[in-house]
């Protein structure tokens, strides 16, 4: 059982220097060749500091790559040649069985508008791809200088990001890029099933791009397992995307997604996923910002968490907020289409809104089981409704505890109103409003959330709000119930105490489904 020491010798022999092929690394001298035949000897390669200039993409395909510098900042990959790539990897026919690729401690620039800084192909049953405190940018001034793509990964498994960075297009318009990772299976024809599986990647940025983060289910069995932890994105459309087109050819939904405090600021979703299962949305923090002049063309508002086609979504404790002057569908959205949306929990979210929205939750025709508690509206304006439509809460158990705290509606503010929903279901509307009878006693109510919120009225109750009324017995209030209805906004009241017109104030209570 004894070891043998290597000496230091051996060690170095593992590592070969790009210099020491030639490299200069001064942001001049043209880098190409050397980091390609250095890269010919199939060992691990150290990036000094420097800048290393290239002008055609550095091409690796049948086995294991491992790059590694001083620092993000301090050794650079400059591809001074606009529209190439900078590192092809594994681009064959038939990827290579262990040709796995890794980097760490280095950047990726270009000059002008780059293609792709990493363009990955590997096999997805080996093939793992590795970056530790990367960056990927264009060369400072990221107006003019940026990567159309940050990262193409086309069957890789075994993924493992750490502290990667990518920034795209920072100050220009994003129709010139497209997404800062995407992910993809790699169609071929001596597998069955070319899926993709196991994505971890914890912390890091990436920025400026039409979406972040994109995970492309293309063949059977698509992507498979993914985590995402602390990362911030900034500036895009979307955070994380899922495409589905397995589905209906086959009727598989990708499963395995776990993403948790992360933290978005942009104009589209935070999550959009299609054809997707068992994915968990965990303590994330969403700003929605309104629009820029920068957003790609044909931009329209989008749902802040969009689901499709998908099962076993657990939506739990995120924040989205919407700032002053931005505009989106939805915070939730169950669409329909394939076999809809089923066995779905939404628990403890926080809404706040300072700008438009259609509302809260929804849910489309043909989904089911899906269940809400906890969700709390802040900042809410009266004319965005909170609660879904299209299902019937009282028989799924939605709406359990959901609460509008504040209104912008000074008036409701002021008066206290809001709207509480039990675990059965059951919708609790309280309000105070003022009005004026007529010579009757009889006065109509406005309802300042309106009725909207429900899909049946149960029971409505009144009482006179004001003990300095005048005349200072205005009698029992009673309910005129040919008034109510959901589709109505108003109702009448009738004071029995009351013979001319009479400003009067009512506390209210509306409880339905």
């Amino acid at each position: 059982g004894s070891t043998t020491a290597r000496t230091l010798a051996n060690r170095f022999a593992d590592v070969v220097n790009v210099k020491d092929f030639g490299a200069v690394g001064d942001g001049v001298a043209d880098d190409t060749a050397a980091i390609q035949a250095a890269t010919n000897v199939n060992k691990k390669i150290y990036f000094p500091s420097g800048i290393y200039k290239i002008t055609s993409p550095i091409n690796t395909s049948s086995f294991a790559v491992n790059i590694a510098g001083d620092g993000q900042e301090k050794s650079i990959i400059l591809q001074a040649s606009a529209g190439n790539n900078c590192w092809n990897h594994g681009q064959i026919t038939f990827p290579i069985y262990g040709a796995t690729f890794e980097a760490s401690e280095i950047a990726f620039k270009c000059t002008g508008a780059g293609g792709t800084a990493l363009n990955i192909t590997l096999d997805p049953t080996s093939g793992g791809f590795v970056l530790r405190n990367v960056l990927i940018s264009g060369y400072q001034n990221q107006t003019n200088n940026y990567w159309v793509d940050g990262i193409v990964g086309l069957g890789c498994s075994l993924t493992d990001f750490t502290n990667v960075t990518i920034i795209g297009r920072n100050g220009g318009s994003l129709n010139a890029v497209n997404n800062g990772i995407t992910f993809g299976t790699f169609v071929r024809s001596d597998q069955a099933n070319p899926g993709a599986f196991v994505f971890n990647i914890r912390g890091g940025v990436v920025n400026f791009y039409k979406n972040g983060i994109v995970f492309n289910s293309s063949t059977y069995s698509g992507i498979e397992g993914a985590t995402i932890t602390e990362v911030n994105c900034n500036g895009c459309v979307n955070f994380v995307v899922h495409n589905n087109t397995i589905y209906p050819v086959n009727l598989y939904r990708a499963p395995q997604f776990v993403i948790t405090n992360c933290q978005f600021e942009g104009f589209g979703s935070l999550f959009r996923f299609d054809g997707a299962s068992y994915v968990w949305l965990n303590k994330n923090l969403a700003f929605i910002s309104p629009t820029n002049g920068l957003q790609p063309t044909g931009f329209t508002s989008q749902d802040v968490i969009y689901i499709r086609n998908s099962f076993g979504i657990k939506i739990t404790e995120n924040q989205l907020i919407c700032y002053t002057g931005s505009s989106i569908l939805y915070f939730i959205k169950f669409d329909s289409g394939g076999s809809g949306c089923l066995l779905s929990k939404i628990r403890d979210n926080t809404f706040s809104t300072l700008g438009t929205s259609s509302g809260g939750i929804y849910s489309a025709v043909g989904n089911n089981n899906i269940q809400e508690s906890g969700t709390q509206l802040i900042v809410w304006p009266v004319a965005n409704p909170p609660f879904w439509t299209n299902l019937e809460p009282s028989w799924s158990k939605n709406y359990s505890r959901t609460e509008v705290e504040r209104y912008n509606d000074t008036s409701i503010t002021n008066n206290g109103g809001g709207v509480t929903c039990d675990d059965s279901g059951l919708i609790t509307y309280n309000f105070t409003t003022t009005t004026t009878t007529d010579a009757t006693g009889r006065a109509t109510v406005t309802i300042p959330f309106g009725l909207s919120v429900f899909k049946y009225i149960r029971n409505v109750i009144a009482v006179n709000g004001d003990s300095n009324a005048t005349p200072s017995n205005v009698g029992s209030v009673s309910i005129v119930w040919n008034t109510v209805n959901v589709t109505n906004n108003t109702f009448d009241v009738k004071f029995t105490n009351i013979t001319s017109i009479t400003p009067v104030r009512i506390n209210a209570i509306v409880l339905g489904y």
